[in-house]
């Protein structure tokens, strides 16, 4: 009976693979709760803790918040990342689809049986990724196990299990990505919180763990990524500002004079350029493109201006910008 039953989840495309065999992932026989099964389709050899992030946040989450995740996976994108989530709508689903946009691995871990999600409402993507080489989903529940309030709340800890690092989104206080968040710090991983400015009830929970200082502020990419890949930084891929650089035998001030020139239209599009880039690298408020641009106040606000007027970016409730179009 036995092997008729995997005979027939073979034909399914559906592997398993237990807690004794050979390249079941390491992280999770460290847990105290360990999966003692994994049922899987995809490349089980992205399972590999070093490279992998998880990104989890509000089913609900807002524009902002969604606009956020997509800029900071495709930032992630030029370094080698597997993007981990659980499958949901929101912010799960979100920084799924990203990573398929920006050609990166991306692993689902459900909270349901691998087949039984077939049948969810996001059966679509499923078999979309199903069909995508560098793609993995996995499940620790019976195949056509039907998803609990809580076996989604037990799923959160392969989540972080998996990932060196887990990135909190978008959580209000009693948000049930806060779970996968405790987890990451039980496991003593890397734990980031978008620090969404302004007073907004849909980041509560952000808010809390970044105040008890038990989450690292997160602003852009590259908060992630002096994190989990240092040695790569200078090497995998450029700067995204390197086109502002200072030139080896040019003086500071000369080099922002030139740039600054808010008369130059040429030097205008390529600091608008630049701004596009640094929006969609995950840099959104005002004070962080100034620095980071090496842009004067009153020049900055004329170029977001612009951008706005055209329509390529838009402007948060709080103030902060996002990328609307690209």
């Amino acid at each position: 009976m036995l092997n008729t039953e995997n005979k027939i989840l073979d034909n399914l495309g559906v592997k398993s693979l237990k807690i004794t065999d050979e390249g079941f992932p390491l992280s999770l026989t460290l847990i105290n709760d360990a999966p003692k099964k994994l049922y899987y389709i995809g490349d089980i050899e992205l399972l590999n803790e070093a490279n992998n992030i998880a990104i989890v946040g509000a089913r609900s989450a807002d524009l902002y918040a969604k606009h956020f995740t997509s800029s900071l996976v495709k930032a992630l994108s030029r370094y080698p990342a597997i993007i981990v989530s659980g499958g949901a709508k929101g912010i799960d689903m979100t920084a799924h689809v990203a990573a398929l946009e920006n050609s990166m691995p991306t692993i689902i871990v459900l909270g349901s049986g691998i087949l039984a999600s077939q049948l969810d409402m996001n059966s679509f993507f499923i078999k979309k990724l199903r069909e995508t080489k560098g793609s993995l989903i996995i499940s620790e529940f019976e195949p056509f196990a039907v998803a609990q309030r809580w076996t989604f709340a037990y799923r959160n800890r392969l989540i972080a299990a998996l990932s060196r690092s887990t990135v909190l989104i978008q959580a209000a206080k009693e948000s049930g990505s806060l779970i996968t968040a405790k987890y990451a710090l039980k496991y003593k991983k890397n734990l980031f919180a978008f620090s969404a400015q302004g007073f907004n009830l849909n980041f509560a929970g952000n808010h809390e763990l970044l105040e008890s200082g038990k989450a690292k502020s997160l602003n852009s990419a590259e908060d992630i990524i002096f994190q989990q890949f240092p040695s790569l930084i200078e090497t995998s891929a450029p700067h995204i500002v390197s086109d502002l650089r200072e030139p080896k035998n040019a003086s500071v001030e000369n080099t922002k004079t030139e740039i600054i020139k808010p008369s130059e239209s040429s030097n205008n599009k390529i600091l608008a350029d630049t701004l596009l880039t640094l929006i969609e690298s995950g840099i959104h408020s005002f004070e962080h493109l100034k620095i980071r641009a090496e842009i004067n106040p009153t020049t900055l606000s004329m170029l977001l201006s612009r951008l706005e007027v055209k329509g390529e970016i838009g402007r948060a409730i709080n103030g902060e910008f996002f990328r609307t179009t690209g």
